[in-house]
C-alpha cells in the first residue's frame, strides 16, 4: 500500500480520516476521542490489513482511489454505527 507524500493529512482533524506515514509503513486511520477506532494500515511482515476496533484482517490493496473510498465508507459506518452520523 503507497500512499503518495502529497496525500499526507494533518492528525490534527480529530474523529475524521488521517492518513500518515512512518518508518516506511503508510496508514490511514479513524482517531476519536484520541483513540485509534479504524485503521488500514501495511505494517512489516502483516501486509496490507485493515483494524476495526480490536479485529484485524487482510485488506486487498488495489489503488489509493480504491483505498480511500473503502476508508471512507468504513468512516460513514463507523459514525452511524456509533451513533455520531
Amino acid at each position: 500500500m503507497i500512499v503518495p507524500k502529497d496525500f499526507v493529512q494533518s492528525p490534527h482533524q480529530a474523529d475524521r480520516g488521517v492518513i500518515c506515514r512512518a518508518g516506511g509503513t503508510e496508514a490511514v486511520a479513524l482517531v476519536v476521542e484520541g483513540v485509534c477506532v479504524l485503521r488500514y494500515d501495511n505494517e512489516l511482515g502483516k501486509g496490507d490489513h485493515r483494524h476495526w476496533g480490536e479485529t484485524e484482517v487482510p485488506y486487498v490493496f488495489t489503488d489509493i482511489d480504491q483505498l480511500v473510498a473503502d476508508f471512507f465508507n468504513d468512516v460513514t459506518r463507523w459514525h452511524h454505527e456509533h451513533g455520531n452520523d
